[in-house]
């Protein structure tokens, strides 16, 4: 039953009004992460950036807050993945998910979302372990 609520909220959140998912758009669009925080620590020897207080996080229209967020980038300075800590919230148009943890995966265009994870959205509600 967990694996089905898994594969659905996965569709809700990533599915476009049009054909296309908000997945394809992200691996088609070359438009690069924003993040925005009151304070930022950058550690080139381990490839990290972390940011901390007011963080929100943005790519195309969908937008991530938290408390505390973590970027991992490659040497050419493109984020490959990131770890949101604390008061996750995840929106997209009408699409509302929160949790405790969240992991974006750029290069594979995935969120996992993990401690207490909710979705909601005009008609539907689900929350579960991941």
């Amino acid at each position: 039953m967990q694996f089905i609520a898994k594969i659905i909220i996965f569709f809700l959140i990533f599915q476009s009004p049009d054909s296309k998912t908000i997945k394809d758009h992200i691996k088609e669009d070359k438009s690069p992460v924003e993040i925005r925080a009151k304070k930022l620590k950058i550690e080139n020897q381990s490839k990290k950036a972390t940011f901390s207080e007011d963080v929100v996080a943005t790519r195309l229209d969908m937008k991530m807050t938290c408390d505390n967020l973590t970027a991992y980038y490659n040497d050419s300075g493109n984020i490959d993945r990131f770890e949101c800590v604390g008061n996750v919230n995840l929106k997209r148009g009408d699409k509302t998910a929160t949790s405790n943890k969240a992991v974006y995966d750029n290069i594979n265009s995935t969120i996992t979302m993990t401690g207490n994870p909710y979705y909601s959205d005009s008609e539907n509600k689900f929350w579960g372990d991941v």
